[in-house]
């Protein structure tokens, strides 16, 4: 009897309902499977695609649950089943008369309890009172891979989006010191639409809030920097064009025409238009309206 791809899935005590929850969103959740592995003494849930890596920019490993969700799953197990994994384009060719499981093709066989992993390559064969003894709490013979923390997982976003708003900061960061506002605003739209695709590929909202907040930030030191922008430059330059203006008057009043010409040539070359009037000098800021 031979099981592939996702029907392998049934084999097991429990089954992952890969569809419902990766495509349709459902919450977490285990369903009943053929348990045809209790005719080896052996109390797990079979887990194929353990290797998957579609997802590019997400987590799709473990049949498209990903780290979080698999260390979710596996809290709702009951303390004597465990999880075989069986990576893509593997086979795991178990041998009633023998009592042996051989990993056939491209990766390996894992078996994960209570979140830590021992994983055989291809080509071992291992006798099946090895996984019972593990399965069991047995010490395995092979190295374990350090487990991750399900703390960190549950509260980090994926580590390809974390570490692309970590990016997306830097370079606005760098935009606002350059005075290049373009950089910085396609900075805070390269993350907005990280944030989206993100969301989208893996219908979860969790784990984003670190880069939402960055995104945050960074909008509110655009609005910041807009405030500033959009201010009337007669509200900035006005201190120093009226102190100028009295300097010039003053040089008319004592004849030195020199020097107020010299005056308005220069406000005028700032961008200041000056107009003499009865009622005395005006001013305005080149294409603004008159300011008395």
């Amino acid at each position: 009897m031979a099981f592939s791809s996702a029907a392998a899935a049934t084999l097991g005590v429990a089954t992952v309902p890969v569809y419902e929850i990766y495509k349709v969103g459902a919450t977490p959740y285990w369903a009943p499977g053929l348990d045809l592995l209790a005719q080896l003494g052996l109390r797990a849930a079979v887990i194929p695609h353990y290797d998957n890596a579609e997802g590019g920019t997400h987590d799709t490993r473990f049949c498209y649950l990903g780290e979080r969700r698999l260390w979710l799953m596996e809290s709702m197990l009951d303390s004597e089943t465990v999880v075989l994994g069986v990576d893509e384009h593997t086979a795991a060719l178990f041998d009633l008369d023998a009592d042996t499981v051989t990993v056939l093709g491209r990766a390996t066989l894992t078996i994960r309890r209570h979140g830590v992993s021992t994983v055989f390559p291809s080509g071992a064969t291992v006798a099946i009172d090895e996984l019972r003894e593990i399965a069991a709490g047995g010490r395995p013979t092979m190295e374990l891979p350090c487990p991750r923390s399900p703390t960190a997982d549950m509260t980090d976003p994926s580590p390809s989006l974390r570490a692309e708003a970590e990016r997306l900061e830097r370079v606005f960061d760098t935009g606002l010191r350059n005075r290049d506002v373009t950089a910085a605003v396609t900075a805070v739209l390269e993350l907005e639409q990280a944030i989206v695709d993100w969301s989208a590929d893996t219908e979860e909202m969790d784990g984003i809030e670190r880069p939402r907040a960055m995104l945050r930030r960074m909008v509110t030191r655009l609005a910041e920097l807009a405030v500033v922008g959009a201010r009337d430059p007669r509200d900035i330059v006005t201190p120093f064009v009226e102190a100028l203006l009295e300097l010039r008057e003053q040089a008319r009043e004592q004849g030195s025409w020199i020097l107020a010409d010299t005056l308005r040539d220069r406000l005028t070359a700032a961008g200041i238009e000056v107009r003499d009037t009865p009622q005395g000098a005006s001013w305005q800021v080149a294409g603004r309206l008159t300011m008395g």
